[in-house]
């Protein structure tokens, strides 16, 4: 049995390419915007070009009008190779924003459930000592606190009155790279040092838990935010040392300090500065279970 209609954007990043081969084992049949050509893969795969800033798409590549669909939306410029110049800020907040919006005017009147992408950013601030929950406010004193709560508005407030859950998102541990591929490059080099002091939280998932995570919420249709982070709780440099420990490698005192990391990344150096103890228990509540709840087991098959 074919499975409904999944419009995806991101669909070819860590994330999304990941999350793309799960729906289409389960049969769904997928759509993934993009930047390239409209083609047609297989029966199940289409890709449709789209171009957000000109509000254009390929019409004809799109799912029937007649037929229902899901929106997983993971789209948005990187917040980590760039400094943040006031219009690469602009762009930041428009690719997550806009990118929703645009996609809702096409087929918001198919679409019966949204899954967005959202940030643990959401909570980043000066109080490190609380563990967040869902109901917590977000902190805008940050730039990406902003950019999560105007992304997550996108979703649930849509005008079309779409049910829609969004996923705060930790530091997603994957074997295809991402900043955990920048970790693992390091430690096998003996080079791997914490950022900072390293006492900063980490909140992290496995790429794996996450892909599974988002097809949970869809066919459950959840609503609302979820944090999107393992169990287990994990300060970055005791996670550091034990990613050196499994590569039989050491771990180097911190030698690069606050202040010179600021100077090196502006400010988006607060996405390895910061961080805070997320709890988990909604989507645990709801039914989910992680495969990977603890660094050790998510270590031991990320580093084979």
């Amino acid at each position: 049995m074919t499975m409904p209609n999944v419009m995806l954007t991101g669909g070819t990043g860590l994330v999304g390419s990941k999350l793309c081969d799960k729906l289409l084992a389960l049969n769904y049949k997928v759509f993934i915007l993009t930047r390239g050509r409209s083609i047609k893969v297989s029966p199940n795969l289409s890709y449709v070009n789209w171009d957000i800033a000109n509000k254009h798409v390929d019409k004809g590549a799109l799912p029937k009008k007649s037929e229902e669909l899901f929106i997983i939306h993971l789209a948005g410029a990187s917040v980590a190779d760039q400094r943040w110049t006031s219009s690469y800020k602009t762009k930041i907040l428009n690719s997550r924003v806009d990118s929703l919006n645009f996609l809702l005017s096409l087929v918001g009147d198919q679409c019966k459930h949204i899954v967005s992408a959202s940030g643990v950013n959401y909570y980043f601030g000066p109080n490190t000592d609380k563990e967040f929950k869902e109901e917590d406010a977000a902190d805008q004193s940050s730039f990406l606190g902003q950019v999560c709560v105007e992304w997550e508005k996108a979703a649930l407030e849509n005008t079309y009155g779409i049910p829609a859950a969004v996923v705060r998102t930790g530091t997603v541990l994957s074997k295809r790279g991402g900043a955990f591929g920048i970790f693992k490059s390091l430690a096998k080099k003996g080079l791997l040092m914490p950022l900072g002091s390293g006492k900063q939280w980490l909140p992290w998932i496995h790429n794996y838990d996450l892909c599974e995570m988002y097809i949970h919420l869809l066919e459950k249709r959840r609503t609302g935010a979820f944090n999107a982070v393992a169990s287990e709780q994990i300060i970055q440099k005791d996670f550091f040392k034990q990613l050196a420990n499994k590569l039989n490698k050491w771990v180097w005192p911190p030698l690069a300090p606050k202040f010179a990391i600021k100077l090196a990344m502006g400010e988006r150096a607060t996405i390895i500065l910061n961080g805070a103890q997320i709890d988990n228990q909604k989507i645990l509540d709801s039914g989910f279970k992680f495969k990977y709840p603890a660094v050790d087991k998510a270590l031991d098959h990320l580093v084979k």
